[in-house]
């Protein structure tokens, strides 16, 4: 019998806070979760926020923000969440409840503390059984501190993945300092960049089928999480707003990881973890200089996006200078948006969002053809960005939320894509509708059916989800799901999760699965919601069950240890493992 052990970390949320489905093995949005951690663990005091931090919280639309601002304005602040409720269309305030809070204006703050705010967070992780071809050590290393104090925050992470040789495989640091003189922002070391609809410059990140569409424009950011490839190194500000116009500059010198047979292709993978990858490592020299500018009014955002980018290795050198305008503009309950970008080809990702009380309606139209280059994108898409930078997906996508009846919501979403696989065209489209229904207090009950084609080939997919909480300390969520593949093969997938919060300070997590599935093309799907980020999104195919325990206590206010242990049998017999370790909101 085969089994793998980790001690890794984890920042506790509610018994079942979120759930992203994709059809992306282990394509989580590392950058995602943090938001919404960081949201869970420190709201968004409404009376207080700057633009930019409301349009930080989910759902959240640039009209929204500037109604929220506008009427703290004029009413002097609001006095509680029921004032701010009846600003907000229901069906939006009711999935951002819990990342804001009202601390009416007359309540008078506490004394800034002299001391800085660090937030730790560990994993340690050991996989068995171990590939034959990893070089080193099967033991896995993840540390990432965080720091605030005052207008200063900073960020040291270190990564060594399982079968990599070096400890210090991988080490990012950065300092940001906030209003300095003109500047804005100021962030020196490691830094991430977000424009526009993420058409030439972005972190990896995924916008959720079967979801409003969400893109976040954060500007220039610290570098928090552990992608290898995907960060800058240098130096980056943004100005404070003179009359309409605010300007980021950006410069990074990093080193990055290639391919040996195309050089100066980097690869987004970044585990060294056998000889061919060690020859791979830091292979490639990248120098990006570029800038971003926008002009914000009553009328809408409009801004323009350059860069110009030089990689080199020991045989070749390869530059291109993308460039791209992106635009935002409000009309009453209607927000009109887009970017379009040119990089050896023309390139775009328009759309129109509506948000209403009871309904939210989003239709957005991508062309992103094969000979558009843009290694730094990452744009809505049904298909994955290749190593080569390349984007090959043409298609529209329109996603509508509404409550028919009361604690009723229906989601019905389709995507239709077109593609271009050596030079030979595929088409593909999926249409999916949910339905979730309140029966009754600490009662609901969800129904699921997608339908997705893929060429010649389709599968259909149907689920039935019960949640139970009916005592405070105690829930059980039941799932079974069927599909069937080109009408010849079929699967079967069940499983229950348990939850038991016998103490503040304590909850247990259980999972059973048991799965049966002859799907070659198309799988079954199970995203592991309690632990955003660690585990990520898995494909079940197969015959076999699944098994996992979490267990998480929190001895004191600035410290939590989580422990899980996860296994899977299937008729090979693979036993896998994991335990994690997390420190968390450590406060002075």
């Amino acid at each position: 019998m085969k089994y793998r052990f980790c001690l890794l970390i984890l920042i506790a949320s509610s018994l079942f806070p979120f759930e992203f489905e994709t059809d992306i093995e282990g394509e989580t949005s590392e950058e995602m979760i943090e938001l919404l951690e960081s949201l869970l663990e420190n709201p968004v005091d409404v009376n207080t926020a700057t633009k930019k931090n409301l349009l930080s919280i989910p759902f959240i639309t640039e009209e929204i923000a500037d109604d929220i601002i506008r009427a703290r304005e004029t009413r002097g602040g609001f006095t509680d969440k029921d004032s701010f409720r009846k600003l907000i269309p229901l069906i939006i305030y009711e999935r951002i409840e819990s990342f804001v809070v009202v601390i009416p204006p007359k309540v008078v703050s506490k004394k800034p503390s002299i001391y800085p705010r660090v937030r730790v967070r560990t994993r340690v992780e050991n996989r068995y059984p171990r590939d034959d071809r990893a070089a080193g050590s099967a033991l896995g290393l993840y540390n990432r501190i965080l720091i605030d104090y005052g207008q200063f925050s900073g960020c040291i992470l270190q990564e060594k993945d399982e079968g990599e040789r070096d400890f210090v495989d991988f080490l990012a640091f950065g300092v940001k300092a906030k209003n300095v003189g003109h500047l804005e922002d100021i962030i020196v070391g490691y830094y991430g960049l977000d424009f526009g609809e993420r058409l030439v410059l972005a972190s990896p990140v995924l916008t959720f089928k079967g979801s409003p569409y969400q893109m976040r424009r954060k500007g220039i950011h610290l570098y928090t999480i552990t992608g290898e490839n995907t960060y800058k190194r240098g130096i980056a500000l943004k100005t404070k707003k003179f009359g309409l116009f605010d300007i980021s500059l950006f410069y990074s010198n990093a080193s990055l990881d290639a391919r040996s047979s195309d050089s100066v292709y980097y690869t987004y993978s970044a585990d060294h973890t056998t000889s061919t990858w060690e020859d791979i490592k830091d292979r490639v020299k990248e120098i990006i200089y570029g800038g971003h500018i926008d002009i914000s009014g009553e009328y809408g955002t409009i801004g323009a996006t350059y860069y110009h980018a030089s990689d080199y290795d020991s045989s070749e050198k390869r530059s291109y200078s993308p460039a791209s305008v992106n635009f935002s503009i409000p009309g009453g309950r209607v927000t009109f948006f887009g970017e379009i970008a040119y990089s050896r080809d023309f390139a775009a990702v328009c759309g129109v969002k509506s948000r209403g009380n009871k309904f939210m309606w989003d239709v957005v139209l991508r062309y992103l053809p094969r000979s558009f280059f843009s290694p730094h994108s990452s744009p809505f898409s049904d298909r994955r960005i290749s190593s080569y930078g390349l984007l090959n997906d043409k298609g529209i996508y329109t996603c509508l939320l509404f409550k028919p009846f009361p604690k009723t919501e229906l989601t019905i979403y389709g995507d239709h894509m077109d593609w271009e696989d050596d030079e030979l065209p595929g088409r593909g489209y999926e249409y999916r509708i949910i339905l979730d229904r309140r029966i009754t207090k600490g009662f609901d009950l969800g129904v699921r059916y997608r339908y997705k084609c893929k060429d010649d080939d389709y599968a259909r997919f149907a689920r039935v989800e019960m949640d139970v909480s009916a005592i405070k300390w105690i829930g059980l969520r039941l799932r079974t799901e069927w599909a069937k593949e080109n009408d010849t093969l079929s699967g079967e997938l069940v499983f229950g999760d348990v939850y038991i919060h016998p103490l503040n300070t304590l909850s247990i997590n259980y999972r059973h699965i048991i799965f049966d599935s002859d799907l070659t093309r198309f799988k079954f799907t199970e995203y592991e919601r309690e632990l955003p980020g660690v585990m990520g999104n898995r494909f079940i195919t197969g015959h076999g069950r699944r098994n996992y325990l979490l267990v998480r206590y929190r001895p004191f206010k600035f410290l939590q240890f989580s422990v899980k242990y996860e296994e899977t049998f299937k008729k090979s017999s693979k036993l896998s493992g994991q335990v994690d370790l997390n420190l968390a909101k450590i406060k002075n």
